[in-house]
């Protein structure tokens, strides 16, 4: 009797246990199955997340530059002024320092402007800058000399060669033109009295 009874308690127990074996297993089945899905619904939210957070950082590309429109290239402008240039000379062993004095000229007058340039002693050449297209004569003068101080206009007697066989001693009237040097203009013209000339203006 008394081994029957040990019997049917470790039956009992067998069973209790084995049903609170089989109960914890289930638990942990159960758990590790929404584990699990809980994973696989964070792994989606996490994707999902990652799309949005590209998709509002994205930049655009940056705005192709519109060419300007009606740009005109910049024409090459010629200078607004002209020049003259020519050989000096004196009738002595050197040439003096001079001043070189393009007067205008309009119909045959000078309108009393003029452009100068001075030289050192036995300069042998000169040029006139900034001359606005028109007429001038042109005349040297000694520097620093006297009012009966002689001088010398580029005449009519210099390409004629300066030759006694030449008489007449006008001035020649140079034409300039904007952008352009113009050369030869030799104010030697020294045999003359000096009053034909006007006096330097600058003095």
């Amino acid at each position: 009797m008394k081994n029957k009874l040990v019997v049917i308690i470790f039956c009992v127990l067998f069973v209790v246990i084995a049903s609170m074996c089989s109960f914890t297993s289930s638990q942990v089945a159960q758990k590790s199955t929404e584990i699990a899905q809980m994973k696989s619904t964070l792994a989606d939210m996490e994707a999902t997340l990652t799309l949005q957070a590209v998709g509002a950082t994205d930049i655009a590309p940056p705005p192709t530059a519109k060419a300007t429109e009606d740009v005109q290239p910049v024409a090459d402008t010629e200078p607004a002024t002209g020049a003259i240039t020519g050989n000096l000379s004196y009738p002595s062993d050197f040439i003096p320092e001079l001043r070189i004095i393009a007067f205008e000229v309009v119909d045959n007058n000078m309108t009393g402007t003029w452009y100068s340039v001075d030289t050192v002693m036995n300069q042998r050449t000169y040029q006139i800058e900034g001359l606005p297209a028109g007429n001038y004569y042109v005349i040297a003068y000694m520097r620093d000399a006297g009012e009966n101080a002689l001088r010398a206009g580029y005449t009519l007697y210099v390409p004629c060669g300066l030759s006694v066989d030449c008489s007449d001693h006008s001035l020649i009237a140079v034409e300039v033109q904007a952008g352009s040097v113009v050369e030869g203009v030799d104010p030697g013209d020294w045999y003359v009295d000096p009053s034909n000339y006007p006096p330097d203006p600058s003095q």
